[in-house]
């Protein structure tokens, strides 16, 4: 089908600039929101203290006594969810998370985690973390959120 304008034929290159006008038309006010999303660089510390609950051989992420790579990683993902302060109604949710788990942690040892916003693109967020024993890093990397829509995230989710 030919697509007219006031009942004249357009031509091809016609028609993909009035699709790329109609296409920009609803994405401007869509990116203009993104924006409103933007966040400074920040650096969060939280200490944390090893307790049983936090155990590898509690968590059945191994065997011993020791601290559990699980229980590090969300103490870094809380870490980074406090460097946001996000509109009401919005949240984060964590999509990627590479770290390295370095050195073992007894019950009762301190634990400092960092969290530190490295960059934000649109919604995606790509925070450094960090733990760290009497000063000697136990764990690091890279850890990635996303800006969302809590409510629209969580119809989506209970609709499946």
């Amino acid at each position: 089908m030919i697509k007219k304008y006031n009942n004249v034929p357009l031509s091809p290159v016609v028609f993909s600039i009035e699709y790329v006008v109609s296409f920009l038309y609803f994405m401007i006010p869509f990116k203009m929101c993104l924006e409103d999303f933007i966040m400074e660089q920040k650096t969060i510390k939280i200490e944390r203290v090893v307790e049983k609950q936090h155990l590898a051989s509690i968590m059945k992420s191994g065997s011993l006594d020791v601290l559990a790579t699980p229980q590090m990683i969300a103490w870094m993902e809380e870490a980074a969810c406090l460097c946001l302060e996000l509109e009401e109604g919005k949240t984060s949710v964590g999509t990627l998370m590479n770290v390295s788990h370095d050195m073992a942690s007894p019950l009762g040892a301190t634990i400092e985690i960092h969290a530190t916003l490295l960059k934000q693109e649109n919604r995606k967020l790509v925070f450094e973390v960090q733990a760290f024993q009497n000063g000697k890093s136990i764990g690091k990397g890279q850890h990635e959120r996303f800006i969302v829509d809590a409510n629209r995230f969580l119809e989506k989710t209970y609709a499946k």
